[in-house]
C-alpha cells in the first residue's frame, strides 16, 4: 500500500542528485554491475553507455526480457542491482515484479518504466520493487535512485506527490 512504503523511515521522492554520496572504491569510482532489462535495444544501450559513463568503473548487462533478466542474474552471481522495464516479454504486470524478487531474492530491484500511471508505481513497491523511475527522468534522477536503493532506501518518484490518493477496495 501506498500508505505503507510512504512511512518508510528511508525514503526518497525526486531525490536531487547533489546529495546522494558515492560509495566507491579507493580511488573514488564505483564497481558495481547493474542488470538492465529492457525489450528495447536502443533503450539498453543507451542506459549501458550513460550508467558506465555516470558511474565509473562500473558494468552492465543487458537483457531483453524478463527469463533472460533472473537467467544473468544467476549466471554472473555479482549483479549489485537490476533495472526492469515493466513491459517487456516475460512480465505481467506488477505482478511479475514478485515473481522476479521470489527469484532473485537478495537482489535490489528499480523498475523503470514508460508509464507514470500512480497504480503502476504502487503496484511495483507493494510486489518488491526497491523504487520505480519513470523513463520520462533525468539520468541524474536515475543515478540518485540507484543510490538510494543500494543504500537500503526507497526511490518514489515526484509524480506520487500529485498523485490522487489510492482508494481501499472492498473484498
Amino acid at each position: 500500500r501506498v500508505d505503507d512504503w510512504l512511512s518508510s523511515p528511508i525514503l526518497g521522492i525526486g531525490l536531487n542528485p547533489l546529495c546522494v554520496h558515492n560509495t566507491g572504491n579507493e580511488n573514488g569510482n564505483e564497481t558495481v554491475k547493474i542488470l538492465v532489462a529492457d525489450d528495447h535495444s536502443l533503450v539498453r544501450e543507451g542506459l549501458r553507455t550513460v550508467l558506465t559513463e555516470m558511474i565509473p568503473g562500473s558494468s552492465v548487462v543487458a537483457v531483453g526480457s524478463l527469463p533472460d533478466a533472473i537467467a544473468a542474474v544467476h549466471a554472473e552471481k555479482d549483479v549489485a542491482i537490476a533495472l526492469l522495464d515493466l513491459n517487456m516479454p516475460g512480465m505481467q504486470g506488477t505482478i511479475s515484479v514478485a515473481h522476479f524478487c521470489e527469484a532473485c531474492p537478495l537482489l535490489p530491484i528499480i523498475i523503470l518504466s514508460g508509464s507514470e500511471d500512480p497504480n503502476d508505481v504502487n503496484g511495483a513497491l507493494t510486489h518488491g520493487a526497491m523504487g520505480y523511475i519513470p523513463k520520462s527522468a533525468s539520468p541524474e534522477v536515475m543515478l540518485s535512485a540507484i543510490h538510494l536503493v543500494r543504500s537500503g532506501g526507497i526511490y518514489v518518484p515526484s509524480l506520487m506527490l500529485t498523485a490522487p490518493p489510492q482508494t481501499k477496495q472492498r473484498a
